[in-house]
């Protein structure tokens, strides 16, 4: 497990299940175990691994260091257990064909955050407006919240003048 306290699958189950008829434990297992069914089997070009490494930085002078993950004297010398990973989902049904479900998760990361990112696809009048797409972001740890990333164009004639 590599998010401590949440599990990325849950979440993605939560989010991609189709509404049960009730919401009780069996009707709840339901839908997952459908959903389940409809992820494609995963292959090595759907994921990545990695393994953090030790990092340097300095702030104000003081240089500040950690270790990387072979460096702890309870890994085995060698190892190549992955501390990161990335995979895509992708769900064959009505609903979720044609959308990625990226899972995320890592160990030794620069910050310690759980969250849920849903990228919206362009429309076509989405040129109007460069830059990202917009985003739903569920923050599951640390700080709960729910924030919309749109991108807006600032008034004129100028396409570039997009701000988030």
């Amino acid at each position: 497990e590599l998010l401590p306290g949440v599990e990325p699958l849950q979440v993605f189950l939560w989010l991609a299940m189709e509404p049960p008829a009730n919401v009780d434990r069996d009707n709840v297992a339901k839908e997952k175990c459908r959903l389940l069914r409809a992820v494609r089997t995963l292959k090595m070009d759907d994921c990545f691994l990695g393994q953090f490494g030790p990092n340097e930085w300095t702030v104000k002078g003081k240089t500040h260091r950690e270790p990387g993950y072979l460096e702890d004297s309870t890994v085995p010398q060698g190892s190549k257990c992955p501390t990161y990973a990335v995979v895509v989902l992708h769900v064959d049904n009505d609903r979720w064909r044609g959308v990625p479900f990226l899972l995320r998760a890592g160990k030794g990361l620069d910050e310690r955050m759980s969250e849920v990112r849903i990228t919206f696809k362009p429309k076509a009048g989405s040129a109007l407006v460069a830059g990202q797409p917009n985003q739903l972001v569920l923050r599951i740890q640390p700080d709960e919240a729910i924030y919309l990333k749109t991108m807006n164009k600032k008034p004129g004639w100028r396409k570039d003048q997009a701000v988030p």
